[in-house]
């Protein structure tokens, strides 16, 4: 009798080792992922009371692709990928991971949803032509290098027609601050950079040569010419550019090419949205002479009108 009762024992025993309890690293599997990119995850699988597991792992999900389909040991890593590179932006896929083991089986259920791609400058992501924009504003010179850019293209311009034929309207240019400049406010409602002159109008004295300042409003590229209506005013340089900007500030000296007397012209500072008309006037100061000549003068027109007065 106790040597039934030792063999039921071992029996008993021997049938729960042979048991594993299953134990999984997630119960359900949410994941999101750009349009046009595979994935690669992995999740674990492991027994808890100790004993060792043996099965296999099934996908019921043709796009989702186990790498390793046994299970061994006290503790399985699976790893798995998605197969997305040709998935677009909207669609949603579904299924389970099915565990069939000396444990029993079990199921993992998992939804891989599938959103715009991103454009990735440096760490930071940028999921819109707004977020780009943004971006600009903060770091212009790197948002213009990272504008030209196969992958800048892949995400923003290809999928769209609008913004294509734009882009490729726009490459035509020559500048490539100007076209960064033009592609926002086309795409995402950048207003354009305006200049405001530090004078309504200019006159020179005793200076031969002055300067009128230009602020700077907004953000962005701004690039024009300068140039004189009547040819009279030397000006130093016919265009600018963003490097022509000190402190968001552009200062255009000007003088005129004779100034034997009276002179006037119209400097010209003309942008693509904007022209901008300072006039400049050149008044001749006074010799000694002159005023020397001029003092008798007076002092006869004087003594005449109070004898035509006295009469």
């Amino acid at each position: 009798m106790e040597q039934k009762e030792e063999v039921t024992q071992d029996i008993a025993k021997q049938y729960s080792q042979e048991r594993p309890k299953i134990l999984l690293s997630d119960s359900y599997l949410n994941l999101t992922i750009e349009a046009g990119k595979t994935y690669y995850g992995s999740f674990t699988v492991r027994s808890g009371n100790g004993i060792d597991l043996c099965g296999k792992v099934i996908s019921t999900n043709d796009k989702v692709v186990l790498e390793n389909h046994e299970l061994s040991g006290t503790e399985c890593s699976l790893p798995f990928y998605f197969k997305g590179k040709l998935a677009t932006s909207g669609e949603e896929h579904f299924g389970d991971f099915l565990l069939l083991s000396n444990g029993g089986e079990k199921n993992l259920p998992y939804c891989i949803t599938v959103v715009p791609k991103k454009f990735w400058i440096g760490e930071r992501p940028i999921g819109t032509l707004e977020d780009f924009s943004s971006f600009a504003e903060e770091n212009w010179k790197t948002a213009r290098e990272a504008f030209f850019t196969k992958e800048f293209k892949e995400v923003f311009i290809t999928e769209n027609q609008d913004s294509l034929f734009l882009y490729q309207g726009l490459l035509k240019g020559r500048s490539r601050d100007v076209i960064l400049d033009n592609f926002l406010q086309a795409t995402t409602g950048k207003k354009p950079v305006t200049l405001e002159p530090d004078c309504s109008s200019l006159r020179l004295k005793d200076k031969k040569q002055a300067e009128v300042c230009f602020l700077k409003k907004g953000w962005g590229c701004c690039e024009g010419k300068i140039y004189s209506r009547n040819h009279h005013l030397r000006i130093s340089q016919e265009s600018f550019g963003a490097a022509d900007f000190q402190e968001n500030k552009l200062s255009v000296p000007v003088s005129f090419q004779e100034q034997d007397g009276f002179c006037e012209d119209i400097l010209v500072v003309e942008t693509v949205f904007q022209r901008i008309e300072v006039p400049v006037v050149f008044v001749p100061q006074r010799t000694e002479k002159s005023q020397e000549m001029r003092q008798p003068r007076e002092r006869t027109m004087a003594k005449l009108l109070k004898n035509y007065v006295d009469l």
